[in-house]
C-alpha cells in the first residue's frame, strides 16, 4: 500500500475513535511511558500535543513538569520547519498553524542537543520504528538533526509489520501501544 492510501486510512480509523474507547489504552499507555529508563532519566523532554484519535499526552506533559522536568512543544516555525520551545505549564498555549495549540512564540527555545527523550506522533507506526505522519516532513526534519532516544506513541491498531519508508523518512527508537514497547 502507498503512503498516501495508509495515510488515508488511517486517518479514517482514527475518526472512529470514541475518546471513551482510548482511555484503559491511554492509561497503560502512560504507565508503560514512565518506566521507561530513557524517561525516567530525561530532564528535558520533547513532546507532541496530542489531537483526536492520539494516545493523550497531556496526562504526560503534566506528569512531566511535576516531576520537574523541562518539557518543550512544538511551534510551526515556516514551512517544514518546527522548534522546539520549552513550557511551564498547558496554560497559556496559543493556537498553531494546524488548530493545534503551541507555545507562545517569545517561550525559551530548546535546541536538539539539549533535550533527552522525543515523544514523536505518528499516523501509523511499525515494529522497526518506522513511522508514517502526516506528509508535511517536520518531525522528519527534527530527528535528522536529533541524536537522542526518540519515541512513538500509537495504539495497537496503528502499528504494522511494515511501513513504506523513503530515504527522508526518519525512525524512531521505540514505539509504545497499549500492550507494550516494540523495539529498543
Amino acid at each position: 500500500m502507498e503512503k498516501q492510501e495508509l495515510r488515508a486510512l488511517a486517518l479514517g480509523l482514527r475518526a472512529k475513535l470514541l475518546p471513551e474507547d482510548c482511555g484503559e489504552g491511554n492509561k497503560a499507555i502512560l504507565g508503560f511511558v514512565k518506566r521507561l529508563p530513557e524517561y525516567q532519566l530525561a530532564t528535558v523532554i520533547f513532546c507532541y500535543l496530542s489531537t483526536t484519535g492520539e494516545p493523550d499526552t497531556r496526562a504526560l506533559i503534566e506528569h512531566s513538569l511535576g516531576q520537574g522536568k523541562r518539557v518543550a512543544l512544538p511551534r510551526v516555525a515556516g514551512r517544514g520547519v518546527m522548534e522546539a520551545l520549552e513550557i511551564f505549564a498547558l496554560g497559556g498555549l496559543v493556537p498553531g498553524r494546524y488548530g493545534i495549540p503551541e507555545p507562545p512564540p517569545d517561550s525559551p527555545p530548546l535546541t536538539p542537543e539539549t533535550i533527552d527523550l522525543a515523544i514523536v506522533p505518528g499516523l501509523v507506526f511499525d515494529r522497526q520504528g518506522g513511522r508514517l505522519g502526516r506528509g508535511g516532513g517536520y518531525y522528519d526534519r527534527f530527528l535528522a538533526g536529533y541524536s537522542g532516544f526518540s519515541l512513538g506513541l500509537c495504539y495497537s491498531p496503528f502499528l504494522a509489520e511494515a511501513l513504506p519508508l523513503g530515504a527522508h523518512d526518519k525512525r524512531v527508537t521505540a514505539v509504545i501501544t497499549e500492550n507494550g514497547k516494540e523495539r529498543a
